[in-house]
């Protein structure tokens, strides 16, 4: 498929769902028992995990890897792996699962999570190459005849070192090779099957600042690795969940802090009680776009149920003696029990799903 240059990355790519729709396969049941209480994108691959937070993480191989390792000789790239998560962390992520978990759903191997790439520019320059459109091709082909040079030096100095190793390090060390060896491979494929069309559009910029933007342009990337045949096996997990569920809780404390900087703040009780709910709503929003540990989950559950309890206690038998009518202050209280709804029924709703389907009799036991 052409792009033509100069035009809106997005705009290229065709989203004719009904064109496709014949050629397209929905997987499910796919989730596994012993996958982290966060679910979510976690275990969605038919992968089931060891539960531990250092650095004995086990898992299985993920059904992407499973096709990639069946169809990806085809292709310059076997899988192509994608993330919106640009922030990363190391150590115990949810209730004693491993970080490990939480940001790799694609593992090639049990011990082996296939790191996804978070920079649009950097999958862009993977697939087509550095510099102008008139540029990428040569850079391309230098680019891989440097990896070539320092894979050849990697793998006479591993030579030299594993006659000095003990088994296990020499385990760790194999597991070293085993993704040099990939990349030597994914070297010959490239010099066999030639370079890809460029698509004759400028190189994205890096990381957008919006994270509506973000997403799009990720998922404008997997398109065009897509469209150009660079691959035909891609993940990218996007925690829209855990996004919507952020900024419902963080409209919520706006609500109430709005409210206490504009009144409520003189209520005995009352005053207080919406500062908590601001600070407390704000902050766990910010938290939950880093992460989803069960700690969190629950906190944002209590403030929103504690919200939405507090408003029909107002209304009722009054709290600290403080008693309002209907949906009053307007338009406020109607965007608030609408965000705390949404919140609660986003953090409740997906959970009940998972354990609905783990007793799916489709299900691997």
């Amino acid at each position: 498929m052409d792009i033509p240059a100069g035009e809106p990355l997005s705009s290229s790519i065709d989203v004719d769902s009904g064109r496709w729709r014949s050629s397209i396969s929905i997987s499910s049941v796919l989730e596994r028992d012993g996958a982290p209480p966060s679910g979510g994108e976690v275990g969605s691959l038919g992968i089931q995990f060891k539960k531990t937070a250092g650095s004995d993480i086990h898992a299985g191989v993920s059904i992407d890897q499973a096709v990639a390792n069946q169809i990806g000789h085809q292709t310059r790239f076997p899988s192509l792996e994608l993330s919106c998560d640009a922030i990363r962390k190391a150590g115990d992520c949810d209730s004693g699962y491993s970080c490990a978990y939480q940001y790799n759903i694609s593992w090639s191997s049990p011990t082996t999570p296939m790191a996804a790439e978070y920079n649009p520019r950097l999958v862009f320059e993977r697939l087509f190459g550095a510099g102008s459109p008139s540029e990428r091709s040569e850079n391309l082909k230098r680019r891989q005849h440097e990896q070539q040079s320092l894979l050849d030096f990697v793998m006479e100095d591993a030579r030299d070192m594993q006659r000095r190793l003990d088994s296990r390090d020499k385990d760790k060390l194999e597991q070293y090779l085993t993704g040099v060896r990939e990349i030597e491979v994914r070297i010959q494929k490239a010099e066999r099957l030639g370079p890809a069309k460029d698509p004759g559009i400028e190189t994205p910029g890096g990381v957008p600042t919006g994270y509506a933007e973000y997403v799009q342009v990720m998922f404008d990337m997997l398109a065009l690795a897509f469209q150009t045949d660079s691959t035909r096996v891609a993940t990218l997990p996007a925690p829209v969940l855990r996004i919507g569920t952020a900024v419902c809780l963080a409209t919520s404390g706006y609500v109430h802090a709005e409210l206490y900087v504009h009144g409520y703040r003189t209520i005995p009780g009352i005053g207080p009680a919406f500062l908590l709910q601001a600070s407390g709503s704000i902050a766990v929003a910010l938290l939950l776009l880093i992460g989803a540990p069960l700690i969190l989950r629950l906190a944002a559950a209590a403030l929103t149920a504690g919200a939405l309890g507090g408003f029909a206690l107002s209304r009722t038998v009054g709290v600290f003696g403080f008693i309002e009518r209907g949906l009053n202050p307007a338009p406020e209280a109607l965007i608030s029990i609408a965000v705390e709804l949404a919140a609660l029924l986003l953090l409740v709703i997906p959970p009940a799903i998972a354990r609905g389907g783990r007793r799916s009799p489709l299900r691997p036991r």
